[in-house]
């Protein structure tokens, strides 16, 4: 899945919304509820292979090494409508499994999850004899979800059997796995309720469709026939090749799908719907390119963007990797009401509605740069992940961080008015650091998987973010040429198969000699290994030695939390000087290996001339400088900071920042790393600013008058320069990056009360009063507007928004309406809103108007917290309340998602009273959950989500000791 700007607030809030709904109505929840916007695939084609890697763990959660799937054959009939004689929203199924039996056994084991199997009708026929072979039992283990057959005589390795089995699955409303129904709004007329049915079988959910080998390496083809009423039609992975009526059903047809392609169980997917499209037929290879979304939708235009750059962007990928895309057509679907931003199923791309459709004329610049991000991320898939997968899911960093990378690559090439790599860096390179410094969030690359449960927490800020940071530091000091080679060579050599890590070193090792890139007594799995089995990363220390024309540079753990961890890795470094800043050559100018924590170069420079150590941020670690270098570097800065490029502009203020607070350089020296900054116009570079300060607002709140004052003095400098370059009404009309960065400017000038955002809001909201049916408030910046106008002191304009908010029909602008309107000045409003959002929870039963209300008091709570002081102690209010209602009235299920919000209010609690109170809050909470009211996998991401919190708070806590008032002063 997806990049940075999509993933919402990453894997454990992904979690806990996806699995809110099964709790709400209280049902059973099995311990693999997941929902995941990128899972990826694995596939052999060696028995031997599959065998001995499934050998490999002795966990009691793998099946057993005996079977090697070759094809599926699933014929299945999701009955929506009432029927006479099948019961309504189930899916009467038959499936048809070839194997290839790779031991002698008696036993049949594969996954099965709340299946109803008709075992009369089991068969095991031998494919070479035609001999069948009689079920003895049919027996549910349901902790690891097997059903296994027991036989009345074994099976011989070498044959090819086929299973037969009937049963009827589950059509899903309280979940988002397996086949699920969903019910939305009519865009046309919200008033009107239209239905779908999906599918999302990642990463273990395709046992609750059809009985299956449900482990990712264990590729087969599929031959899927999906039934449907004569008022819907279907999509599936691959082309349709026929539709036949159903005997004995009027009305009923069953559309015929062609062969796939080998795939793992849970990239299998199929739809019954009623959307239209936006097709392109590529004229070389014939392929149609699709996107499917509601008619309202295809009709306004909102569907031609996205195939538009799907034909763009699939050929640039099978250029680049000299290997065509694998199938036939290529649809992608707009679907409403899921939680994650994309599945990227082999031939069928589920995205989340408001993630892929843009509207020209109303859709902002964000949103395409979010829709274009997508889209690469998601294509890139069909190579780096549904192609050539890893063997086990240890290594989904190779799926996941080869995609995130090559989703820039793409915009970067096709798009570049987007300014793809800087953005990287702020994105997604930052966003590696801080996760893999964080004792609760980091671990290897190449992960451990020990239980089923550690499934569903591996795709996360690592697998994405860090392992495409990796990526690209391969592509620096390998060189885009032999990268490529090497990655052409990976598909290959390796389509349609699963392979380890070491396996892609092995391919890079080749280009590495031939470019002579690394050091004589390494290998790239010797250099990758530092960087993917253990954790965390260097910090590179560079100074001059004094009385000599040398540089050392010395590394070492960077070691937030003081564990004295005496970690080493193979280092690049790539140095550039003043007098020579020649910043298009990545090639490393020395490395330091493990055994040497520091060497030294003779370097020939002024003394009061800068060197830069990682300009372009493609190495993986943090970088500070000895007291005279920092101030070289900091005088450039101030007199000229163009002379030094954006993404080393974006790393030196992240990295001092980051430091500072460990005590490992002076906080000053950070802060004094800005003082050029109402000079900069580039939103990356303000992008890292800002989160930083942010975090200090949110230590000292956002109204302290120091902080304040001096941002908006910065603030209006570079709006200035802004404005001299573009006037503002051309830059509303900009494309890319100078489009946004005034959007992001004007979004952290109205956080930080800047007198120009204000002054702008509230003629935004003015203009829309005199003509209420059109919004002139450009969607990205309209959250941001609204809180403006609620927290300001005008009650006729927050009156106004609060009449939109109760008679708006559109969803969507609904949640960002109440999220400003958590801003309110009159907490009054605030209080009223969120006990009756919190009773409508409480004594709901209807799922789909739980997930509206549950997801309307997130998002008022959201904008409570975010504001003030006030609006956070009613919010802490609230939930603690709400909580101990919801234990009294044995609903508990309905705060599971409530983690997120905890989360952010951590952000602010900075005080051992603050600290105390959710501690208490934590062990009565927990204590509840322990008595069974949530399922065990929910009751661990929430306890993993409330310590990450608790840490966080200790982290506040210290920080106020150490900087608050060094900082304010």
């Amino acid at each position: 899945m997806p990049v940075s700007s999509w993933k919402t607030r990453w894997l454990t809030h992904l979690i806990l919304i996806s699995v809110l709904l099964p709790e709400l109505i209280q049902c059973d929840v099995p311990e693999n509820t997941f929902c995941k916007s990128d899972p990826s695939q694995i596939c052999f084609d060696d028995e031997e292979e599959v065998a001995s890697v499934r050998a490999e763990s002795n966990v009691t959660f793998r099946l057993p090494p005996h079977f090697a799937p070759i094809n599926y054959r699933l014929l299945t009939r999701p009955v929506l409508d009432e029927i006479e004689g099948y019961e309504r929203f189930t899916s009467p199924s038959k499936i048809w499994i070839s194997v290839k039996c790779l031991q002698d056994t008696d036993k049949i084991v594969l996954h099965s999850n709340n299946l109803t199997i008709n075992e009369q009708l089991t068969t095991i026929t031998n494919l070479n004899t035609s001999e069948s072979t009689r079920v003895r039992n049919h027996s549910i283990e349901i902790q690891n979800e097997f059903l296994i057959l027991d036989l009345v005589s074994p099976l011989k390795a070498g044959e090819s059997y086929q299973i037969f089995l009937d049963f009827i699955a589950p059509v899903y409303l309280n979940r988002r796995d397996g086949i699920y129904r969903t019910t939305y709004q009519d865009p046309a007329d919200p008033s009107q309720e239209k239905h779908l049915v999906s599918t999302l079988f990642a990463p273990t959910s395709a046992r609750r469709a059809f009985p299956c080998f449900d482990e990712p390496q264990l590729k087969a083809t599929f031959s899927i026939n999906v039934g449907r009423t004569e008022n819907y039609t279907t999509l599936c992975n691959m082309e349709q090749l026929g539709t036949n009526p159903i005997p004995g059903l009027d009305g009923w047809f069953s559309d015929h799908y062609d062969t796939s392609e080998p795939m793992s169980t849970y990239l299998a997917a199929f739809l019954i719907h009623n959307f239209e499209n936006h097709t392109i037929e590529n004229q070389v290879s014939g392929r149609l390119i699709q996107t499917w979304a509601d008619p309202h939708h295809v009709e306004n235009n909102g569907a031609a963007y996205a195939t538009n750059i799907s034909a763009q962007i699939l050929p640039f990928f099978e250029q680049y990797l000299n290997y065509s895309f694998a199938l036939p057509k290529l649809d992608s679907v707009a679907m409403p009401k899921i939680s994650y931003a994309g599945m990227e199923s082999w031939g069928l791309i589920i995205y989340q509605e408001s993630s892929l459709l843009y509207f020209p004329g109303k859709s902002t610049e964000q949103q395409r740069r979010r829709t274009t991000a997508l889209v690469a991320h998601e294509l890139s898939h069909q190579w780096f992940g549904n192609l050539v997968t890893f063997d086990w899911w240890s290594d989904v960093w190779l799926s996941e961080g080869l995609s995130t990378y090559f989703q820039y690559v793409a915009v970067s090439k096709l798009f570049p008015e987007f300014d793809a790599w800087t953005n990287f860096v702020s994105d997604v390179f930052q966003s590696a650091l801080v996760a893999d410094a964080n004792s609760i969030t980091t671990h290897p690359l190449h992960q451990s998987i020990e239980k089923a449960q550690d499934i569903f927490t591996i795709y996360d800020k690592i697998a994405y973010d860090k392992g495409a940071s990796i990526v690209r530091m391969i592509e620096h000091f390998l060189t885009e040429p032999f990268l490529k080679a090497a990655l052409q060579n990976y598909v290959k050599t390796y389509n349609f198969q699963a392979i380890h890590q070491d396996q892609f070193f092995e391919v890079l090792n080749s280009e590495a000699i031939r470019a002579g890139a690394i050091p004589e007594n390494a290998t790239m799995k010797n250099i990758m290994d530092t960087w993917t089995l253990q954790s965390g990363y260097p910090l590179i220390r560079v100074a001059q030695i004094l009385g000599e024309k040398r540089i050392s540079f010395e590394q070492e753990k960077y070691d937030p939390d003081g564990t004295n961890d005496k970690a080493t890795w193979w280092v690049p470094i790539k140095f550039t000087l003043e007098k020579d800043p020649d910043f298009e050559n990545t090639f490393p100018d020395l490395w330091i290996a493990p055994d040497e924590k520091q060497v030294s170069v003779e370097v020939s420079r002024g003394e009061e001339e800068w060197i830069l150590v990682n300009a372009d941020s493609t190495g993986f670690y943090r970088v500070v400088y000895d007291s005279n270098l920092t101030e070289s570097i900091q005088r450039q800065l101030y007199l000229n900071h163009t002379a030094i490029p954006v993404s080393a502009r974006c790393r030196l203020i992240d990295d001092y920042f980051s430091v500072s607070y460990k005590n490992q350089t002076a906080v000053e020296t950070a802060l004094n790393m800005i003082s050029y900054v109402g000079k900069e116009t580039d939103f990356a570079v303000w992008k890292t600013v800002f989160t930083h300060l942010k975090y200090i607002g949110e230590m000292l709140t956002t109204d302290d008058s120091h902080l304040t004052s001096w941002l908006n003095m910065k603030l209006e400098s570079a709006f200035d320069i802004i404005d001299s370059e573009l006037s503002p009404e051309k830059q509303e009309e900009a494309k890319g990056a100078i489009a946004l960065r005034r959007h992001f400017l004007m979004t952290w000038g109205c956080y930080f009360k800047l007198p120009r955002c204000i002054s702008y809001a509230t003629n935004l909201i003015k203009k829309w009063m005199k003509t209420p049916d059109n919004n002139p408030i450009p969607q990205a910046m309209k959250s941001t507007i609204y809180c403006a106008i609620a927290s300001g002191n005008d009650t006729d304009l927050t009156e106004f928004l609060m009449s939109r908010y109760k008679n708006e029909k559109d969803m969507e602008e609904k949640y960002l309406l109440i999220e400003g309107l958590g801003c309110a000045r009159n907490l009054n409003t605030i209080q009223t809103e969120l006990t009756i959002m919190g009773q409508n929870l409480l004594n709901g039963t209807e799922p789909n108007v739980l997930i509206t209300e549950e997801k309307l008091l997130k998002t008022l709570l959201k904008g409570a917290i975010k504001t003030s002081d006030a609006g956070r102690l009613i919010s802490w209010k609230f939930i603690r309340d709400f909580f101990d209602e919801a234990s009294k009235s044995k609903k508990l299920g309905v705060t599971t998602s409530f983690g997120e919000v905890v989360s952010l209010l951590s952000n602010y609690w900075n005080t051992p009273n603050e600290r105390e109170d959710f501690a208490s809050f934590i062990n009565t909470i927990g204590a509840d959950f322990e008595k069974g009211a949530v399922s065990p996998v929910l009751r661990s991401v929430l306890a993993k989500s409330f310590q990450a919190s608790l840490e966080r708070v200790d982290v506040n806590i210290d920080w106020m000791q150490k900087f608050s008032d060094r900082i304010q002063n």
